[in-house]
């Protein structure tokens, strides 16, 4: 997968992630926060390879 695959299938993906980060910590903010770093960890680690 490259880096504008993981794009694509992380933009179809982004409002279920959201949802299941909120229901495991219970905020908003961290639930952004943990999506944004999850999406930007499995970028950097797409582009590594």
């Amino acid at each position: 997968m490259d880096s504008n695959e993981f794009a694509a299938r992380t933009e179809l993906l982004k409002a279920r992630l959201y949802r299941t980060a909120l229901l495991y910590l219970g905020s908003e903010n961290r639930a952004v926060g943990a999506v944004d770093d999850a999406v930007y960890q499995g970028l950097r680690a797409i582009r590594l390879k």
